[in-house]
């Protein structure tokens, strides 16, 4: 399949130019499908059509394992503490994320009760938001026919699926890292200040969601494209103002953070969680008797067992669930 570069004048579009010129048949409005903002109305009905099982029975399984009590017990001890800047663990510090993830989760408590689908329902509306950035980056850089197949073929992707479904802090993610990469392509393709506006605000989302990662992954890459093309240039990345966007968007949490606990939150997120994992084998905390004790206070709250429900640990061995999955594993 030949690369359809959105940078050059083949596409009708200039990296110092404005959006290109509709072809001919678009400008007469001869044939033109209905549309909501931009998209036709078919397209549209195809990402309704990939995105609804990610919003299907979200609340009839359990918790499935440790990773996923985290993102239910850390935002129901928020709503019973009223502290929604310091995350606790089973009324212990959770240094080991920013907060974001968090806050959805919380406000999805408030508004349906506590419950797995309120676990779950924001990875759902992350996964739909990917599944969009995904058709429109494929239209931007390709063709609609590749916009539609990428979106199917990411939408029914099983791993997509699961963390959807498992793992909010991963979608959120992806979704904070398309919707940036999607508006990095617009904002060179088209010179568009908003596009990189916005590309700085998704990335210090991401930053809030996940750390660092937000950064390296579309900057670097855009970084690198423009010193290998020499076809952008740093004032054409808006440095300036994203970098002050960026900042009103991430500071305040880590001055807040600083100013209730010091450094607790912050150098070992830093130090331990991102700078460690690339210099140490170590993947992060182990899950102990702690963990599954967590998930029976959110089983509690609930007023029934889940499938995390701990059972008695023997000869050092890590508590089980009920389901026979076992607690350690790579942390999220």
């Amino acid at each position: 399949m030949k690369f359809r570069s959105p940078f050059s004048e083949e596409t009708g579009i200039a990296v110092s130019h404005g959006a290109r010129q509709p072809a001919a048949s678009e400008a007469r409005g001869i044939g033109s499908p209905r549309t909501v903002a931009g998209i036709p109305l078919i397209h549209l009905a195809v990402l309704v059509a990939v995105a609804l099982p990610y919003f299907t029975n979200l609340g009839v399984s359990s918790l499935w394992d440790s990773n996923e009590s985290f993102y239910a017990v850390t935002p129901l001890e928020m709503l019973q503490s009223g502290n929604f800047i310091a995350p606790t663990f089973n009324a212990e510090v959770r240094a080991q994320k920013p907060p974001l993830t968090y806050w959805p989760i919380a406000l999805c408590y408030r508004l349906f009760g506590v419950s797995e689908f309120s676990v779950r329902l924001p990875g759902a509306f992350a996964a739909s938001g990917l599944l969009l950035f995904v058709y429109l980056t494929g239209r931007l850089l390709f063709s609609t026919r590749v916009a539609l197949i990428s979106l199917v073929l990411t939408g029914t992707t099983i791993r997509i699926f699961l963390l959807a479904r498992k793992l909010p802090i991963d979608i959120l993610l992806l979704f904070f890292l398309a919707g940036t990469g999607y508006f990095l392509a617009r904002g060179i393709a088209r010179n568009s200040s908003r596009s990189w506006m916005a590309a700085y605000g998704l990335t210090a989302l991401g930053f809030l969601t996940k750390g660092p990662i937000a950064v390296v992954i579309p900057f670097g890459a855009c970084v690198v494209w423009a010193l290998w093309s020499g076809a952008l240039g740093f004032k054409q990345m808006r440095l300036a103002p994203g970098l002050l966007l960026f900042a009103a968007l991430v500071l305040p949490w880590y001055v807040l953070v600083y100013r209730h606990s010091g450094w607790v939150y912050i150098a070992p997120f830093f130090l331990r969680d991102n700078l460690g994992r690339y210099a140490t084998q170590e993947l992060g905390p182990g899950r102990g008797l702690s963990t599954t004790q967590a998930s029976t206070s959110w089983s509690s709250s609930r007023g029934r067992f889940s499938a995390s429900r701990p059972l008695p640990a023997s000869g050092g061995s890590a508590a089980r669930s009920t389901c026979g999955a076992a607690w350690p594993g790579a942390s999220h």
